[in-house]
């Protein structure tokens, strides 16, 4: 069949439309592909901080103030308080007496109690890895007896035998090692030493209040107990403001997170309220 030059323009014409429709109209698989392929919108980690969040409103004059005061009549370094004197050095030794320390304080029993029986503890050399290690569960019963701690010698004696076998199996009975592994993460220290019988979330967080003026990195902690004073009395739950308050010196840090524990167990907040001019 013969086909006029008015036809093959007619039929040219229709395909170049047919073509332009398929260009604007894609397919629906290719659609859903798009879809797919979209840049995700960028959201915000579980426990990140936003960056509005993170800015550090300054303390006051006052607090600041309360804060050199707290620090100068209740503040103390780790074992100063049952007389021994500060350790210059995060020794074995050291980190071992802090965490003693955590695991006594922890349980529901006077704070005093806990600092006569980790003053036995020490007076018997426990600190010593080895010494903790070769002790049997009586000796171990005796010496938490001497320091008062009748009430929970038995699993207690139980808990620092098997402390100083992970201590061996995990550390080389070094705890600087878990330093060192962790490189100072506030919440892999926090997931190691759980497991240790008998360590939950107040020993870790006395433990790293203490262990901060060894391992800088850990700092600035205070415990959400601790938090809870400082609010009460007037410096605020800003830790990194208290931190630069404190020069960001980790000791300052240490010491005063001890001096809020000490204001709050022995009912001092209202000596410390922070009293500001003009109010």
């Amino acid at each position: 069949m013969v086909r006029t030059r008015a036809q093959e323009r007619a039929e040219a014409s229709s395909a170049q439309k047919q073509v332009k429709a398929e260009e604007h109209v894609p397919p629906k698989e290719l659609v859903a592909e798009k879809k797919h392929m979209q840049k995700p919108k960028k959201r915000t980690k579980k426990h990140e901080i936003p960056e509005a969040e993170k800015a550090t409103k300054p303390l006051s004059e006052a607090a600041r103030k309360d804060i050199q005061q707290l620090l100068t009549e209740q503040g103390s370094f780790p074992l100063q308080e049952i007389g021994f004197s500060f350790p210059l050095s995060s020794s074995s030794a050291t980190v071992l007496a802090l965490l003693f320390e955590a695991l006594l304080k922890a349980a529901p029993i006077s704070h005093k109690t806990a600092d006569e029986t980790l003053k036995e503890l020490l007076k018997h050399g426990y600190e010593d890895i080895n010494v903790l290690k070769n002790s049997s569960w009586d000796e171990r019963s005796d010496v938490l007896i001497e320091g008062g701690y009748r009430h929970y010698y038995k699993k207690t004696s139980s808990e620092l035998g098997e402390l100083a076998e992970w201590a061996m199996d995990k550390y080389n009975g070094d705890l600087n090692n878990l330093y060192k592994q962790t490189a100072g993460s506030r919440a892999e220290i926090r997931t190691a030493i759980k497991h240790i019988k008998g360590i939950g979330d107040v020993a870790v967080d006395i433990f790293l209040s203490s262990i901060q003026s060894f391992w800088p990195e850990v700092a600035p902690f205070i415990a959400e107990r601790s938090l809870v004073t400082a609010d009460h009395i007037g410096i605020g739950k800003d830790v990194e403001a208290i931190y630069e308050a404190v020069g960001r010196d980790p000791k300052q840090m240490c010491m005063l997170a001890r001096a809020l524990t000490k204001i709050r167990l022995e009912k001092e907040e209202a000596e410390y309220t922070v009293h500001e001019s003009g109010k």
